[in-house]
């Protein structure tokens, strides 16, 4: 969440001072600039917000993460089969577990929403 926080409020000042420092360097307003400075800002508050949800971060709830993130591209996987192919056995298999998964990952259950 402060990774969030810190890459949204570090945006604004980094594409401030993006656009003193083109300025100052002698380049022309206009597209070309516009877009040095987003791609700029972009690329700090990212930097930024991925740094401080590194640190906030604890070492187990990254690991759960990974865990969470290696299932759902697993199924990713199981459901471009099946897309191929419904009537494959796999297929009714890899709906229960993929509404599981997403009852974790939103931290509640799924099913509530249907």
């Amino acid at each position: 969440m402060w990774g969030l926080v810190v890459g949204v409020v570090s945006y604004f000042p980094a594409a401030w001072y993006g656009h003193r420092f083109l300025e100052d360097q002698g380049m022309e307003a206009g597209f070309t600039r516009k877009l040095s400075v987003f791609l700029f800002a972009s690329v700090v508050s990212t930097a930024l917000g991925y740094g401080v949800s590194l640190i906030t971060t604890s070492p187990a709830h990254r690991r759960e993460e990974a865990g969470l993130q290696h299932q759902a591209l697993q199924i990713l996987g199981s459901a471009a089969r099946c897309a191929q192919d419904p009537t494959l056995p796999q297929c009714a298999q890899n709906r229960a577990e993929a509404q599981e998964l997403l009852g974790k990952i939103l931290g509640g259950d799924s099913t509530k929403s249907r």
